[in-house]
């Protein structure tokens, strides 16, 4: 337990500090990096609220509580991956006053989230009912609000909050952390293809494809794949298509790694090569239509496209 403590206290000082440094000075802003970054990093965890709502009882209900509930309670959730209300809630309040942004948790009707004081006012911040909506892109309907706004009053010690932020200055300034998390995201991801490649190809000659912005999600599928060996290591290209997600590739057979299906280059067209054109764009021919991707070394995408 005391190991998880440890872990989790470590992930807390590595948000605080990494915060960018172009916002540090200003609260709003911090305030709406942090509520993204724990966004990104949780799920809410449905096991552990489904045990609270089935009131167990006896030694098997102390045993699941303290491997199950508790730590999707406090700052152990961060360890996991997972929390309930009540994690999301202790993590934001925990990282926000060691920044020295005053926050309380609140509650009611057996739901938690903060109270946050900006600018000398109060705002209630209820991350667990925003943290889909920010990982989503739609507008969050709990960050700084007031009680009439979120139409819920705490039962608890709280503060009165009066006033919302702006829209439009909400909008702006998640827009703004989403961006700095996202790009961070993509970054630590693609990181972790490099670390878990190494011994096995020269990352320099690791190339990645891709017509749009980076998908987390099939990177981590690549990750998972890679941990389970289920492509060998003669595979030696990372491809990420805007027709057939990501793909790796060696000489002579492409992989869908969503599918784990073996392609051969005159069934993929032959889609892609090590030329390209000036501005980076190439052609990307296929039976029925052509699209356009960019192809560069890992480096190259690192410092491009990031």
């Amino acid at each position: 337990m005391m190991e998880e403590y440890k872990k989790a206290e470590e992930i807390i000082n590595d948000i605080i500090e990494n915060i960018p440094q172009d916002i540090k000075k200003n609260e709003l802003d911090v305030v709406a990096y942090i509520y993204v970054k724990i966004a990104h990093m949780l799920k809410y965890d449905t096991l552990a609220a489904e045990l609270i709502d089935a009131h167990l009882g006896g030694l098997e209900c102390e045993r699941t509580y303290d491997n199950i509930v508790y730590p999707a309670s406090d700052i152990r959730c961060l360890t996991r991956g997972r929390a309930i209300c009540k994690g999301y809630a202790e993590v934001l309040n925990v990282i926000l006053n060691r920044l020295n942004i005053k926050t309380i948790k609140v509650s009611s009707g057996g739901h938690e989230w903060n109270q946050v004081l900006i600018n000398g006012n109060w705002y209630n911040c209820d991350l667990t009912n925003d943290a889909d909506s920010i990982k989503e892109g739609r507008e969050c309907k709990y960050f700084l609000k007031s009680g009439t706004d979120i139409k819920r009053k705490p039962i608890s010690e709280s503060h009165e909050c009066t006033t919302s932020l702006p829209l439009q200055e909400q909008l702006r300034i998640l827009k703004q952390a989403s961006i700095k998390v996202e790009k961070e995201n993509r970054i630590k991801a693609l990181n972790e293809i490099k670390e878990k490649m190494k011994g096995k190809i020269d990352t320099d000659d690791l190339f990645v494809a891709c017509q749009v912005k980076i998908d987390s999600r099939l990177i981590a599928l690549f990750i998972q794949r890679e941990r389970q060996n289920s492509f060998s290591a003669e595979f030696n290209r990372v491809i990420i298509d805007p027709k057939r997600s990501l793909i790796v590739k060696n000489k002579n057979m492409y992989l869908d790694i969503s599918t784990m299906e073996e392609i051969s280059p005159v069934q993929y067209g032959n889609s892609y090569s090590t030329k390209s054109s000036i501005d980076g764009c190439i052609e990307s021919s296929s039976s029925d239509q052509t699209s356009k991707g960019y192809l560069m070394t890992f480096r190259e995408f690192i410092k491009k496209k990031l």
